[in-house]
């Protein structure tokens, strides 16, 4: 960040994607008085560190965590409900969320499991997991960490029927390093080609042809920051630093791929975690919200030793 603004010049920054990025240089922003419009950070994280420089567009902890446990009531599962969560500020911080979601959907919380971020061997975990008869899980860690969960998990036997992973699920190598072994996988998610806002499906295209992948994560919401930034120039006349910003955050909502967004008092415009399952031949299949859905849910899904 700091040479895009002293080697470059630039007047207007684009975050990164993850708190260990996006955090520091929204730090650096704020020292140089340079607007940062970013995403993919958890908002009390930012909120914390009281940015005026600064934005942020993301989805709220609670309704993100909130999805599983709806995916859940659709199917009229058994109210249960296990934790294997990284054992990191971001893990720990997510559980509360988590737990909140628990008790207001009056479920059973019947594990709560930490383990060290690129840990190889979890087996004592999921050992602990199928002794005690744990139906449905979250999983909250890296692409890496899920793969080694997912593998461990085939080799003991361990035959949860619901899984849903956040941050580790969605990007296309987890389904690269697992292959059909990813199936039934259930992941968080923000955008897919069934949203009804202009510009959707040629992101979406644009983004597939360029990376020959798709992508439910990064492309809507930095997409659309770009898109928030351009309006609130074009609608403030300026390039003055100063006026754009205070435009971006008071003169919405603005019109983006990911739909209208509004910046509130604290610099924070929000968007909705949505909810995915991976199927054969290596697609995510849209699950929530249930009005663009693309797929009901497979629930429970089978055990090792059934699948294809």
């Amino acid at each position: 960040m700091e040479k895009l603004i002293k080697v470059y010049n630039v007047d207007f920054l684009i975050s990164g994607h993850g708190a260990t990025l996006v955090l520091p240089g929204m730090v650096t922003a704020e020292k140089y008085q340079v607007p940062c419009v970013g995403t993919f950070c958890f908002i009390e994280p930012f909120l914390e560190q009281n940015f005026k420089w600064s934005t942020l567009y993301f989805f709220d902890t609670a309704q993100g965590g909130e999805v599983p446990f709806i995916l859940l009531e659709r199917v009229n599962a058994p109210k249960t409900i296990g934790f294997v969560m990284e054992d990191s500020f971001d893990g720990r911080a997510f559980v509360g969320v988590l737990k909140g979601n628990v008790e207001k959907h009056g479920f059973t919380l019947v594990a709560e499991e930490y383990f060290t971020p690129g840990a190889t061997d979890v087996s004592s975990i999921i050992l602990k997991l199928k002794a005690a008869n744990v139906e449905h899980l979250i999983h909250f860690g890296s692409p890496a960490d899920l793969v080694v969960f997912i593998r461990q998990c085939k080799e003991l036997g361990y035959n949860w029927k619901f899984l849903m992973t956040y941050k580790s699920g969605w990007p296309i190598e987890t389904w690269a390093a697992l292959g059909k072994d990813a199936e039934y996988i259930c992941t968080d998610g923000f955008f897919y080609p069934t949203m009804p806002y202009s510009g959707v499906e040629e992101l979406w295209n644009a983004f597939y042809d360029h990376f020959k992948k798709f992508s439910v994560g990064g492309p809507g919401p930095h997409y659309a920051c770009v898109q928030m930034l351009c309006q609130a120039i074009e609608k403030a006349g300026t390039l003055k630093k100063d006026v754009v910003l205070k435009t971006l955050l008071e003169e919405g909502p603005w019109n983006t791929v990911m739909g209208p967004a509004d910046f509130d008092e604290r610099h924070v415009a929000i968007f909705s975690c949505f909810g995915f399952q991976w199927r054969q031949p290596g697609k995510l299949e849209c699950l929530y919200p249930f009005e663009w859905a693309s797929a009901q849910m497979v629930y429970p899904a089978p055990p090792w030793s059934q699948r294809q």
